[in-house]
């Protein structure tokens, strides 16, 4: 998911944007009811603020769903922020809501402000104070991962553990790697093939562009989170 300054929208929205014949993004272990709904099971989030546009913070969600948003779910960004102020509760919560009905057009509010229309454009679509700007459809799985490099490097701690003489652990079963063994785990990270498993797969992204004003309480941002929900 991404955003505008004039174009970061565009920009972070398209994270690639080669699109291939089938949806598949990046997924990972999941609940039972989260697995079941694909059209309400998240996959990655991503949020960030560009150094050259600081008062716009970036939000993308991405599904495991090979389809379309659902009409029956919410996808909700959670943003959590200093309130800057007296009392016992030193955060406050905004969230930005997006729902979509049956024909696709979604509807994103928060913080006061709220953009309706069809957002599977490459422009997006902004709310008329400008201070929401949204992209949603299928893009390039921003998700990174080496798992050839990664396989190797697990291959090669289980080996030390069960070798001769076998590795110690610690009292939450992580294993304490002798010299040696760190030597070769740096050697099978610096020399792994350099690969993507992820390039080229889509997935199904929302993205927003929202004015930090809308969400940082008036004070400091301090974490994001995304859900979905039944409406």
């Amino acid at each position: 998911m991404k955003t505008p300054k004039g174009l970061v929208l565009a920009t972070a929205i398209t994270v690639g944007a080669g699109l291939v014949g089938t949806v598949f993004a990046a997924d990972h272990s999941d609940s039972p009811r989260a697995a079941a709904d694909p059209a309400a099971d998240i996959a990655d989030l991503y949020a960030w603020m560009d150094a050259n546009d600081a008062e716009k913070l970036n939000l993308i969600m991405t599904l495991a769903s090979p389809g379309a948003f659902s009409d029956a779910v919410e996808y909700v960004f959670h943003v959590n922020s200093d309130d800057d102020g007296p009392g016992p509760n030193p955060q406050v919560e905004t969230t930005i809501t997006c729902s979509f009905d049956a024909e696709g057009t979604v509807t994103c509010e928060g913080g006061g402000s709220s953009v309706t229309g069809d957002a599977s454009g490459v422009e997006g679509i902004t709310s008329e104070d400008g201070a929401i700007r949204a992209f949603a459809g299928v893009r390039d799985d921003p998700f990174f991962f080496n798992l050839a490099g990664f396989s190797s490097t697990v291959d090669a701690v289980i080996g030390a553990a069960t070798g001769e003489p076998p590795l110690s652990f610690d009292d939450d079963g992580c294993p304490l790697l002798d010299d040696g063994t760190a030597a070769q785990l740096r050697t099978l990270i610096s020399t792994a093939p350099n690969g993507d498993d992820f390039g080229g797969r889509n997935a199904l992204a929302l993205v927003l562009q929202v004015d930090r004003s809308l969400v940082n309480g008036n004070g400091d941002i301090l974490g994001v989170w995304a859900s979905t929900r039944s409406r």
